[in-house]
C-alpha cells in the first residue's frame, strides 16, 4: 500500500474512531444524568452500552497500527 492510500484509509479510520468515541461520550452523559437523578441502577445499565463503541474504536486503532507497522514499515514513535 502506498503512503497516499494508507493516509486515506487511516484518515477514514480516525473519523470512525471520532464517531465511536462521540457515541460513547453521549452514552456516558445519559448515564450521568440518570445517576445524578438518583437512578443509579439505570445509570449502570446505560453505561454498560459504552462497551461496543469503545471496542469498535479500539479495533480501528489496532487497524491503524497494523497499517503503519505491517504495510508502511513504520515503527513506533
Amino acid at each position: 500500500m502506498d503512503r497516499k492510500a494508507a493516509n486515506s484509509v487511516i484518515t477514514a479510520f480516525i473519523s470512525r474512531i471520532e464517531k465511536e468515541l462521540g457515541e460513547a461520550a453521549s452514552i456516558a452523559k445519559a448515564a450521568r444524568v440518570c445517576a445524578k437523578g438518583g437512578n443509579t441502577p439505570k445509570a449502570i445499565k446505560i453505561v454498560m452500552d459504552i462497551e461496543d463503541p469503545a471496542r469498535r474504536a479500539a479495533d480501528m486503532m489496532k487497524a491503524i497500527l497494523l497499517i503503519r507497522h505491517e504495510l508502511l514499515g513504520d515503527g513506533p514513535d
